[in-house]
């Protein structure tokens, strides 16, 4: 069987006899090769477990901060339509519902902004028409052709093809034949 350890303990200092046991090297070898191997397989396994876990905490710890990133850039480039996702109740809950206050009170103060813009568009136009026609009553021309170039400059200003003036004195106004003149173009 090749080699065989001998190992011998005596019992009660000897009074009681020896125990004695002798192992083969080659069981011996083989036992601690498996040994071995089954604490190797376990560390690999355990290690295996361990960098999963870790993969797994990580993206479970990353995941509310990339989303929050990937909303802010879509803010960035001007998209208040999106909204950070609260995945916990923690620091990170916290900045998400911040930050989602935030895209609220940009939509709203981008609303007011665009609302006062479109007004004042309108006024702005309708200085320009007043302008316009400041400038063509303050020519000293005939009224008729005053009138005709004053509505021109109007319809021009407000893009439109066609319009009339109704002159609300009447009396100032009457033909000769007693009827009240309007201009139309």
């Amino acid at each position: 069987e090749g080699v065989i350890w001998d190992f011998a303990v005596p019992i009660f200092e000897g009074r009681a006899g020896t125990a004695r046991i002798g192992l083969s090297e080659q069981a011996m070898q083989a036992t601690l090769v498996g040994v071995t191997r089954q604490l190797l397989l376990t560390t690999i396994l355990v290690s295996l477990a361990g960098v999963a876990a870790a993969m797994f905490l990580t993206w479970l710890i990353t995941r509310p901060v990339l989303d929050l990133v990937e909303v802010t850039r879509a803010v960035a480039r001007g998209d208040l339509s999106r909204s950070a996702s609260r995945w916990a109740d923690d620091e990170i809950g916290r900045l998400s519902d911040s930050f989602n206050t935030m895209i609220t009170d940009l939509s709203s103060a981008r609303a007011e902004t665009e609302a006062y813009n479109t007004e004042l568009l309108r006024r702005n136009r309708e200085l320009a028409v007043l302008n316009e026609i400041a400038q063509t009553v303050s020519h000293q021309q005939d009224l008729g052709e005053m009138l005709d170039k004053a509505l021109a400059r109007v319809l021009g200003l407000m893009n439109k093809a066609a319009g009339w003036l109704v002159l609300s004195r009447l009396g100032e106004l009457r033909t000769e034949e007693g009827r009240v003149g309007t201009r139309c173009r």
